[in-house]
């Protein structure tokens, strides 16, 4: 975290870039200030942090720190690019051409954009567990939306021969699976 905010100091905007997870929807956490302006990434979906929430993200190691010391704060984001492990010369092309689209939107003081994606609170988040004990199968897939009573899941026991099917108790989008 130390480090972060030395090299991040006298930054106006900063983009923490990572993979996550084994599939994974591109996606961007940043403040409701900066939805806008990190829309140029092209992710489908950007999650904003809030003061109470922050809990593990850059903005936490980072950004919240500078409220205490300094009077401006970088507008800040963490951008997840891709899966682990499976990312290939077309998908960095691709992240690469958004970067410098962005990074063109920064310079020129404009908002390269036709769209903006879609918004959840970081409060909505939420990690799914398995019911129960056993192989568990995906059955929605990442970047849906999940409706309430949708199966999205199921998962076999081989010891009793049983499959449990897992339905949503809410309506959801699947952003990652690990």
């Amino acid at each position: 975290a130390a480090t972060l905010r030395l090299i991040s100091a006298s930054a106006t905007h900063v983009i923490d870039i990572h993979t996550t997870g084994a599939i994974c929807e591109p996606h961007v956490f940043t403040h409701a200030s900066g939805h806008a302006r990190f829309a140029p990434l092209g992710a489908t979906v950007h999650i904003l942090w809030d003061e109470q929430t922050a809990v593990g993200t850059f903005d936490e190691s980072c950004v919240l720190p500078f409220r205490q010391s300094l009077h401006t704060r970088p507008i800040a984001c963490t951008w997840e690019i891709f899966h682990h492990h499976t990312i290939d010369q077309t998908v960095l092309q691709d992240r690469l051409i958004k970067l410098l689209y962005w990074i063109d939107s920064v310079w020129s003081k404009q908002v390269h954009t036709t769209s903006l994606p879609e918004c959840f609170s970081i409060s909505q988040a939420m990690h799914l567990t398995a019911p129960i004990a056993g192989y568990y199968t995906w059955h929605a897939k990442v970047g849906s939306t999940v409706g309430t009573g949708d199966t999205y899941a199921s998962v076999t026991q081989p010891w009793s021969e049983k499959t449990t099917f897992v339905k949503a108790t809410s309506t959801w989008k699947l952003l990652s699976i690990y």
